[in-house]
């Protein structure tokens, strides 16, 4: 039987996402952009005191989470959405709002399920270049919206895989060109806890201003919940109302909603956490320099570089050899470049920089040098 023949014809285009693999003992996990720190433990402590509770469903409308939110962000409960991490989100923008043959725009590259979740609606895709370092280019963006004319415009900030990031000013060029009538402008800010750059955007002033701007925020990153799935829609109330007309009933779980109630009230944890992650990072780009890497300056949790060798046997030697994994941008047409999150400590940072300048040398004096 061949079951694609019964499938939705857009599902055949859609490459499935591809996840970071599972922790192995021993094995430096740089490949998924997680938390190296772990989770907070007044968020463990949370947990075990509510595990036993798990027979019972949560709260479908995560009350108590939202109102928390709403109390953080200085903003209304009814302000707020809560999803299975920042993916549902996205998915749900798009079934609520884009039918097949309606335009979506994004940069790229991108968050990959932008794509993808576009795709299943079987919406006409405008795929808006970096600039050949890998930053934003407002002038095309501003330029294709005009010719294009979308419904939605995706935009990650700052950007995954890049690492790159936009300016307040950047992004009130674009939300001022566009029909807030006509077209949404989705901002997934999933890594903006890690940002120190005094020109970014502060989102939430903003959609005061410009009511078709909606927000995404999520917990995986700063909080080190990843494996829990939480994260936060914020936008005006009715659009709110048509995202939950296609949310699934409890969609987050008892144990997330515990959790992130308990991070939230951590700010040690939070200052511990950001810290460390714009320290390593700083860390790693000085050393990339000394090494003459070529890499995107980052805002998050990650590093974007060219490794300047062969991609898929400097992966393979990474993992096996040094138990290092990195995510290798070969999906988007990158064959030597990676992402690798930022790790906890400096020792990790020595590890990871001690083996791919070990693992580089032995392919370039082998010939498998690129570029």
């Amino acid at each position: 039987m061949d079951f694609a023949k019964l499938a939705n014809p857009q599902i055949l285009r859609i490459k499935p996402y591809v996840p970071g693999r599972l922790i192995e003992e021993d094995i430096l996990k740089l490949a998924s952009n997680e938390n190296l720190l772990g989770p907070p433990e007044s968020v463990v402590r949370a947990l075990c005191e509510h595990a036993t509770m798990v027979n019972y469903y949560p709260d479908s409308d995560c009350q108590e989470v939202r109102q928390a939110l709403a109390d953080h962000w200085g903003i209304t409960p009814e302000e707020i959405i809560m999803g299975n991490g920042a993916v549902e989100h996205i998915y749900n923008v798009c079934t609520a709002f884009i039918s097949p043959g309606e335009k979506v725009m994004f940069p790229w590259p991108s968050f990959a399920i932008f794509h993808i979740a576009a795709t299943i609606q079987d919406a006409h895709l405008e795929m808006v270049p970096l600039t050949p370092d890998f930053q934003f280019d407002f002038d095309l963006l501003i330029q294709r919206y005009r010719e294009f004319s979308p419904k939605l415009i995706f935009l990650n900030n700052p950007n995954n895989p890049t690492g790159s990031w936009f300016s307040e000013q950047e992004l009130v060029r674009l939300l001022e060109a566009v029909d807030p009538e006509h077209t949404l402008i989705f901002l997934d800010e999933a890594y903006v806890q890690f940002v120190d750059a005094a020109d970014f955007p502060d989102s939430l002033k903003l959609r005061r201003e410009f009511p078709n701007l909606v927000i995404l925020r999520t917990f995986a990153k700063i909080y080190g919940l990843a494996g829990l799935r939480i994260g936060a829609l914020i936008g005006p109330p009715q659009f709110i109302d048509l995202i939950n007309r296609v949310r699934d009933p409890f969609n987050v779980n008892r144990l997330a909603q515990v959790a992130l109630l308990a991070a939230l009230k951590d700010e040690a944890y939070y200052q511990k956490s950001r810290e460390l992650v714009i320290r390593d990072r700083n860390y790693l780009m000085q050393k990339f320099d000394e090494r003459g890497i070529r890499y995107v300056p980052t805002q998050t949790n990650f590093l974007f570089f060219d490794s300047g060798v062969d991609g898929e046997e400097l992966f393979r030697r990474m993992m096996e050899e040094e138990k290092i994994t990195m995510r290798p941008m070969t999906g988007y047409g990158l064959p030597s470049w990676f992402r690798a999150s930022v790790p906890s400590d400096l020792a990790q940072c020595d590890r990871f920089l001690e083996a791919l300048e070990r693992q580089r040398t032995r392919l370039i004096e082998e010939g498998l040098a690129v570029g």
